[in-house]
């Protein structure tokens, strides 16, 4: 894939988070607090993982204000989950 591919996908991914989180087709999982989530940039090799998230306004801020390839949340439970 080239730059000029990366960044019109990385545009349109964005874009879609962003729409889909102000229409409510996201929505956060059941007991946010509780949950890891992990995420797939498209500049950074690799995943960022162990990503704990309070409230879904912070949620939505991240979706809006980075952009990444790949989102993630955990299937479990923990009390502590960064």
């Amino acid at each position: 894939m080239t730059v000029r591919e990366d960044i019109f996908l990385a545009r349109v991914f964005k874009d879609y988070y962003i729409e889909s989180i102000d229409t409510n087709i996201i929505r956060a999982p059941p007991k946010l607090v509780n949950r890891e989530f992990a995420f797939q940039f498209w500049n950074i090799p690799g995943m960022t993982r162990h990503v704990k998230i309070n409230e879904i306004t912070d949620l939505k801020r991240f979706l809006r204000t980075r952009s990444f390839q790949h989102i993630y949340r955990s299937g479990a439970y923990y009390d502590y989950p960064d």
